[in-house]
């Protein structure tokens, strides 16, 4: 899709760094896929077996006196 909007705009589309997010994949997974697509940026994300406990980001539970 990006090289035909490219195209139809005069665009060079390798002068555009493409990235992708991968979840729950290794590299062997899907890097080479991916490179062969264009893309040169990969960010892994990667989940932990247990959750951490919650925490307020506003304070609130703790402002009371």
């Amino acid at each position: 899709m990006l090289d035909r909007w490219c195209a139809s705009v005069g665009r060079d589309p390798g002068a555009i760094e493409r990235s992708a997010r991968v979840f729950r994949k290794t590299p062997e997974d899907v890097g080479a896929g991916l490179h062969e697509a264009g893309t040169r940026l990969f960010q892994l994300v990667v989940l932990a077996r247990h959750s951490m406990p919650r925490t307020s980001v506003t304070g609130s539970d703790s402002a009371t006196t």
